[in-house]
């Protein structure tokens, strides 16, 4: 399969390397990032935002939200993927359109979508995506894990540290 990966910061960056072992051919969409050099010598492919739509098996979201981003999945885009692909989103939920996703789910164009995150949390009981026999849903807690804590705790506290010794903060706000 086509995995096609929409972000390549902290997480889909580890998503490629979490993929590799499967064998898949797979392509990232980030305008912002370059491929690290594993990536490069493993046969990922940086591609443009539609080659990754019009070739990909499977497109999953990983990019953050931005007046840029926000809405960019969409009727338009979803056309262009692939028929039969499949849709994943564990980002954020502003960055689609769920009125078109439904659309596109219950047309038969999408074969699937695996979704963590809802353009309304939680996700109203009475939405249409909920009905689809073809969409996996799952509550947005999957960095509700021990090692996040962890992570971030240690994040939290080397920001502290390098103030308090006057180093420019590794992530600026």
């Amino acid at each position: 399969m086509t995995v096609g990966l929409i972000g390549y910061g902290e997480i889909g960056s580890k998503v490629t390397k979490l993929l590799h072992p499967f064998g898949c051919q797979i392509l990232v969409c980030d305008p912002y990032k370059t491929l690290d050099d594993v990536d490069s010598a493993g046969g990922v492919q940086m591609v443009s935002f539609d080659e990754l739509l019009t070739r990909s098996d499977v497109v999953s979201l990983h990019a953050r939200v931005t007046p840029e981003t926000t809405g960019f999945i969409n009727a338009q885009s979803l056309a262009r993927m692939k028929p039969g692909a499949f849709f994943i989103n564990t980002a954020r939920g502003p960055m689609v359109d769920y009125s078109d996703l439904y659309e596109a789910l219950n047309g038969g164009h999408l074969r699937g979508a695996m979704l963590e995150t809802f353009g309304v949390e939680p996700i109203p009981a009475g939405d249409r995506l909920l009905a689809l026999p073809n969409v996996t849903l799952t509550p947005h807690i999957a960095g509700a894990s021990m090692r996040t804590v962890y992570n971030a705790a240690n994040a939290a506290a080397e920001e502290v540290r390098r103030y308090l010794s006057g180093i420019p903060p590794l992530n600026a706000c």
